[in-house]
């Protein structure tokens, strides 16, 4: 088609694609013969309802949640953590902790063993400022990224409006929306398992909150 002239995109070719286009949404059935049973969906989730629920959810399994925050690890004679300090002037000691605070790797960045592999160099991107917005307006059934001349924008519709997160190299001069900005290194850590530590989603590697990146990484 091409060769002949015509103008031909990839998308033309998607039914995903198209419907997107169209402003239309259906489940795929499912029924491996119908040509829409091969669309892929997936959520978009507030980020604090979403949270809310999670937390909901594992207290019902038993997890406890100290009511005191994170001051430091303790570490013990060979190198490892020995407890967890809290603000409350508690300790929680344990033989194995799971590291799953961000990219701030409380734990894991606690240890003297502990070292990180910085993807600065390829990926400069280092801050994030994601808003939500109420809306009347029907959501697109898509989310959509934008590159912009410094990073990128994400707008995700979700069940209360739109939300819009806004990602770009901390050293930019850019307009920025009002939201907290969340500051983060790209890399990962050489060993996620180290000593008594074993860190998971952000605390072991950090990409660029795209498109769901970060769920992917926990999983």
């Amino acid at each position: 088609l091409r060769a002949s002239g015509r103008t031909v995109r990839l998308g033309d070719y998607a039914a995903a694609a198209l419907m997107a286009q169209a402003g239309r949404f259906a489940p795929p059935p499912d029924d491996p013969r119908h040509p829409l049973s091969g669309v892929a969906c997936g959520l978009h989730l507030p980020r604090v309802a979403h949270r809310r629920l999670l937390l909901q959810r594992a207290r019902q399994l038993g997890v406890i949640e100290p009511p005191a925050c994170f001051v430091g690890a303790e570490l013990g004679s060979a190198g490892q953590v020995a407890a967890v300090r809290l603000d409350d002037g508690s300790r929680l000691p344990a033989s194995l902790f799971i590291d799953a605070s961000g990219p701030a790797a409380l734990l894991a960045g606690s240890l003297p063993s502990t070292t990180r592999l910085s993807w600065r160099h390829w990926l400069p991107c280092d801050c994030a400022v994601t808003t939500e917005q109420d809306s009347t307006v029907p959501p697109a059934p898509y989310g959509h990224v934008e590159k912009l001349a410094h990073g990128w924008r994400l707008q995700l519709p979700v069940q209360e409006g739109l939300s819009e997160t806004l990602v770009y190299p901390s050293a930019s001069a850019i307009e920025l929306p009002s939201g907290e900005c969340q500051t983060f290194e790209q890399g990962r850590l050489a060993e996620p398992w180290s000593a008594n530590v074993v860190a998971i989603g952000g605390a072991a590697a950090v990409l660029e909150p795209q498109q769901g990146l970060p769920f992917h990484l926990i999983q």
